[in-house]
């Protein structure tokens, strides 16, 4: 068996995964004052969460623990307010799960279906070569969600949001589809979502201070189930074995927010993960229903600059400067990748990475780690003939 990655190493954000496996470890002795707590706060919760004033996030490093106490008191209000919000606003949002099929990108889509259907070596080729490489057997990018996609997933994260969305950015009381009703914000307050990050909200229903409503738990879980799991297996198949399942079988999401007034950039660092899918959800217009793509990866240490077509609609977010690198672990090299709305990255979590300073416009994403169960990463590799098979990837 290879050897499980040595936790304390992790320059990133390993100590959430900590906070993450110490609330599984309590449940049982939770479980009797937690259910009384939900009942007791089941009637009126969202008013008394929105009466509670979060404390200041401040730290730049180390802040997975920061202010940890208040949110584990909070826990059971915060919970409860979820569920009335979220039954108060369920015919209000977007259904991800029938939205499915205009959500993604439907070369991707056809691809994966093929190899679901018949899962051959052959069929797995093709799809790969929907990725485009960005580091050798270390870093892929490619077009995951349409603008379609985009759009809907901002519709219920933005109204979810709390620091950076209802407090500075979007004072209005109330967000809008072109063919909805009007929703309200939840103004329920959030945790920051890892010990780096300050602006962003985790999206976990076993993380104390999270969003947690069961259509965002339900997308997001068949998005690492249907796509994100099976597709990082197909590339680094080295890193999962029939015999160890639990090798990649827990997940993370959190959203991240940068712009020039608060978190800037990310300093170098490695992902509490096995592999790591990082998506763009900066807004763009629709066109013809597929995703844009102003990709460029640049193999130097100049930033790259995304700019966004504004030809068709005035429901697009701009940024420049904010592009990623990535350290190439042979030649020590740095690739730079800026990748458009709707993209993903994704990436061994192991893989030096960071991102430099936005300098105009703000940069929104979706970050889903996969690890092991209790929040072990592995690093070694397994063996070919204990490897998963096509069909087992795929299963």
């Amino acid at each position: 068996m290879a050897p499980i990655f040595p936790v304390g190493i992790v320059v990133a954000l390993i100590a959430v995964m900590t906070v993450r496996h110490q609330n599984v470890l309590q449940q049982q002795q939770k479980d009797t004052s937690d259910s009384k707590g939900i009942q007791e706060n089941s009637r009126g919760a969202l008013e008394k969460a929105r009466k509670i004033q979060p404390p200041t996030i401040s730290l730049m490093e180390g802040g997975e623990y920061e202010h940890g106490e208040f949110w584990g008191e909070q826990d059971a209000v915060i919970k409860a307010a979820w569920e009335e919000w979220w039954n108060q606003q369920e015919t209000s949002l977007p259904n991800l799960l029938k939205a499915k099929n205009e959500m993604m990108d439907s070369a991707l889509v056809r691809a994966v279906q093929q190899v679901r259907q018949n899962p051959t070596e052959e069929n797995e080729d093709q799809l790969q070569k929907l990725f485009q490489p960005i580091v050798a057997n270390q870093v892929y990018q490619i077009p995951l969600l349409t603008p379609r996609g985009v759009q809907l997933v901002r519709q219920h994260l933005d109204v979810a949001s709390y620091y950076y969305n209802d407090r500075k950015h979007h004072n209005n009381n109330q967000t809008q589809d072109n063919n909805s009703s009007p929703v309200e914000k939840a103004g329920i307050p959030t945790r920051r979502p890892n010990g780096m990050n300050r602006y962003g909200i985790i999206i976990d229903p076993s993380i104390e201070g999270a969003v947690s409503y069961a259509e965002i738990n339900k997308w997001m879980q068949e998005l690492v189930d249907e796509f994100v799991r099976p597709l990082s297996r197909m590339l680094f198949p080295q890193l999962t074995s029939r015999n160890h399942p639990e090798d990649d079988c827990e997940s993370y999401a959190f959203t991240i927010r940068y712009h020039p007034e608060e978190d800037m950039e990310l300093k170098e660092h490695s992902d509490a993960s096995v592999y790591t899918i990082n998506i763009n959800l900066n807004l763009v217009p629709e066109k013809n229903g597929s995703s844009l793509d102003t990709t460029t990866v640049q193999n130097s240490n100049e930033h790259s600059t995304t700019h966004h077509d504004q030809s068709t609609s005035t429901t697009t977010e701009q940024y420049e400067g904010s592009s990623l690198y990535f350290v190439d672990p042979v030649t020590e090299s740095q690739q730079h990748v800026s990748f458009s709305p709707g993209m993903a990255v994704l990436h061994r979590g192991l893989i030096r990475h960071a991102a430099l300073p936005i300098e105009e416009g703000e940069r929104h994403n979706l970050v889903i780690w996969l690890f092991g169960q209790h929040g072990y990463v592995r690093f070694g590799e397994y063996p070919k003939l204990e490897r998963l098979t096509v069909a087992e990837r795929w299963a």
